[in-house]
């Protein structure tokens, strides 16, 4: 998104807007890690309805609460991977089976595909929980998520593991967008370490 909005302020202001900030590091350098968004959904079926409804895709198994299920999920080696946790209710683990491909359009990229993140919306989220995009927002914390159920500020919270940074290249190198809340690079650089004022 900040690519995108780059290209809209070059558009909009011509050569004077045609340069911006980028920070370049190398992909293999050592305590580089990208850590997951997890979502908080307003809304969305019990547990027990996530999984009639997840069961024919997904190998589901219980997990105790938040903290188990995110552990179980980052420790995955399936295609893909995600927790369903509820106020009250424990958690689901939910890891893909063989054959899933038929949940994504036939033409979606290959790259896109991959992706924990794609995959939990365009082919989970709404065509299987029926839960809108609206309803969707996101915390990148695990302890943020254990907040939302424990407190009960949620209907579920889907737990997901980190992009691996080989399929973040993927995506560039096939001209792709990354989806939104797919990756929190850690560590951060400092707020406001250099800074580009828009006007004079």
């Amino acid at each position: 998104h900040r690519y995108a909005t780059a290209l809209r302020y070059r558009d909009a202001h011509g050569k004077d807007g045609a340069w911006t900030l980028g920070y370049f590091t190398p992909l293999g350098v050592p305590g580089l890690v990208v850590l997951p968004y997890h979502r908080i959904l307003a809304e969305g079926p019990s547990l027990e309805e996530a999984r009639s409804k997840l069961g024919h895709h997904f190998d589901l198994a219980p997990a105790p609460g938040v903290a188990a299920a995110a552990a179980a999920v980052a420790a995955s080696e399936r295609p893909h991977a995600f927790a369903l946790a509820q106020p009250g209710s424990g958690a689901l683990v939910a890891e893909s089976k063989p054959g899933m491909e038929g949940l994504l359009p036939a033409d979606t990229p290959p790259s896109l595909r991959a992706l924990d993140t794609y995959f939990l919306h365009r082919g989970v989220l709404g065509p299987l929980l029926g839960v809108s995009e609206a309803a969707v927002s996101f915390v990148h914390s695990l302890a943020e998520a254990e907040e939302a159920v424990d407190r009960e500020k949620c209907r579920l919270a889907v737990l997901l593991r980190g992009t691996p940074v080989s399929q973040i290249v993927d995506v560039a190198e096939a001209r792709e967008s990354m989806p939104a809340k797919s990756t929190f690079f850690h560590p951060k650089l400092p707020s406001a370490l250099v800074i580009h004022p828009l006007v004079e």
